[in-house]
């Protein structure tokens, strides 16, 4: 048996043919669907707000995924001589080390920036005013380390190398 119904729906009637049942709210949903989308929109305004959420988000979770790839790359390539406390176990000059003097401060440093992108929580920088002065802190321990055990070869490596 099959009979025309009208279902309203905010300011769209919708037509519905057959049965109330699974497949007739298949059809309802399927026909209605384009109109119900149009009328749930909220503004440009509102939609170009979620699209630079999605994007902030997409961006923030890509550059800590990546930042912390390179974190996990870093540590790999100092192999025996990563040590908590500075330690001049033996001078690194491949791989990141090649470029960067601390890529494991700089990429942890990032991870932790595009966490607060992608979770739009700017507070977690304040992690970084923590960090920060402690890398600082390291980084001038290792260098006095390095130095003197290393010396004019650690001298061509700095000033080979960013940061």
């Amino acid at each position: 048996m099959f009979t025309t119904q009208d279902h309203e729906i905010g300011l769209v009637t919708l037509p519905m043919v057959g049965n109330p049942s699974i497949t007739g709210l298949c059809e309802l949903a399927r026909d209605a669907g384009p109109t119900l989308f149009k009328r749930c929109r909220l503004s440009r305004t509102h939609d170009s707000e979620v699209n630079q959420l999605n994007l902030e988000t997409f961006a923030g979770v890509a550059l800590a995924a990546i930042s912390f790839a390179l974190v996990i790359l870093a540590r790999v390539q100092l192999g025996k001589s990563f040590a908590v406390t500075p330690k001049a176990n033996d001078l690194v000059t491949h791989g990141l080390y090649s470029r960067l003097q601390h890529p494991m401060y700089v990429f942890v440093d990032l991870t932790v920036c595009g966490i607060a992108l992608g979770a739009h929580r700017w507070y977690v920088l304040l992690l970084l005013v923590i960090l920060m002065p402690l890398q600082t802190r390291n980084v001038r321990r290792e260098r006095n380390l390095l130095q003197e055990k290393f010396g004019e070869r650690y001298e061509i490596y700095r000033r080979a190398t960013w940061f």
